[in-house]
């Protein structure tokens, strides 16, 4: 009976332990999640908030998770959280840290805000770019993510991909390493086998020789397009816009057009002579060109050979941002729709079709230039818009 009272009180002071255990306070805290511009959970941790603590909730959070900031006039600015950053972070400030306390975006800093018990610090990654805009970085990445090499390998080298990418590293964006890809062997003597082999070199960092500039000099174009590509070269082996040879190239084009004028011609012409575009025969060219422009402008982009098109539409977009012009300006819209809104009416998961009516993307041709039409109006919009707004696709660097 002895025994058993004593287990009674073994079992009672468990439970009584127990209780006490559980009325204990515990101490307070609060969480601190980042989400990504989806509204996805890519970090979230519970932080506590001492008794009597001098510290401010950037320090404590500094002290249980990592933040990246500096403190300024203005407040803590917070660059990272916990390894997290807005996307093209030190590029742009397209995107950034919304600071949302308890689902309420703050008016204040981190460093202002007053701590409630139990209360969520959400880092959200915000955006002031428009659907359309965030609609054509997101197909960027997409295709960078997943179509590169099919453009880029032993036996394929588009020029408007390798372009468009060098580009967007040159900015500073986040690219594949061009080094580490295949490239066809481009050994002709020809203008376009030049073009294409110095355009590899200039993209891999390969040493242009004095040797191939010489070469280059002595070949002369025979018609409009072959000049519109010589200049191309010219601006990818030079990256200067002074040379008598340049000169010779732009005069012939002045007098010369192609035996069928089409829109692909007048954006290609318009990118060939950007670089003396304020020359008399490069003005006189570019005036030409504007006009043929916006005499085959539509509301789904623009007309060649009869009906408008992906791969027009984004060659003239080209030329356009090579002089320096918006084709998103009222000059270039048509019942409300830009050249970029046209461009884009063409665009697929996984490429551009080069009709509206069509039913397969157009993988050759509009795919390629529109990736190349879209990354020169981003980079444009994101770091050139307050500057030269100009962007020749070929001058890398």
């Amino acid at each position: 009976m002895k025994k058993l009272g004593l287990l009674v009180l073994f079992f009672l002071s468990i439970v009584l332990l127990a209780g006490c255990q559980e009325a204990k306070p515990t101490a307070d805290t609060f969480v601190v999640e980042v989400r990504d511009l989806s509204g996805n959970v890519l970090f979230s941790e519970e932080v506590i908030y001492p008794e009597n603590t001098e510290l401010g909730l950037v320090e404590l959070i500094d002290e249980a998770i990592d933040l990246d900031y500096e403190i300024s006039q203005w407040g803590a600015f917070i660059k990272g959280i916990h390894g997290h950053y807005p996307k093209e972070y030190g590029v742009t400030y397209n995107y950034y840290w919304g600071l949302y306390v308890n689902d309420v975006s703050s008016m204040t800093g981190l460093d202002q805000v007053a701590y409630e018990e139990d209360m969520v610090i959400s880092f959200r990654e915000s955006t002031m770019l428009t659907s359309l805009d965030l609609e054509i970085d997101a197909w960027i990445e997409s295709f960078i993510a997943t179509h590169i090499t099919s453009y880029l390998n032993e036996n394929v080298m588009s020029q408007y991909v390798l372009a468009a990418l060098s580009q967007l590293g040159f900015y500073g964006y986040t690219i594949p390493d061009l080094k580490t890809l295949s490239y066809p062997v481009f050994g002709g003597s020809d203008i376009a086998s030049v073009f294409k082999k110095s355009l590899v070199m200039r993209a891999t960092d390969q040493t242009i020789t004095e040797a191939m500039l010489n070469d280059f000099l002595a070949l002369t174009p025979n018609n409009p397009y072959e000049a519109v590509t010589y200049l191309n070269a010219f601006d990818v082996l030079y990256q200067t816009a002074s040379h008598e040879k340049r000169n010779t190239v732009v005069s012939y084009l002045q007098t010369e057009e192609p035996s069928y004028m089409d829109a692909d011609y007048a954006g290609m012409a318009l990118n060939a002579v950007s670089s003396v575009k304020d020359s008399e025969a490069g003005l006189s060219i570019v005036t030409a060109m504007k006009a043929y422009i916006l005499d085959h402008l539509s509301k789904d982009g623009v007309v060649s050979w009869g009906n408008p098109n992906a791969s027009s539409t984004a060659a003239i977009i080209l030329g356009l941002l090579a002089i320096g012009e918006d084709p998103r300006s009222e000059m270039y819209t048509v019942e409300g729709t830009d050249l970029i809104e046209a461009l884009m009416l063409y665009a697929g998961e996984t490429g551009f079709k080069y009709g509206l009516t069509d039913t397969l993307y157009d993988l050759a041709f509009s795919t390629p230039q529109a990736f190349a039409a879209l990354v020169a109006y981003k980079i444009v919009r994101d770091q050139l818009q307050w500057s030269t707004k100009q962007l020749n696709l070929w001058v890398i660097g």
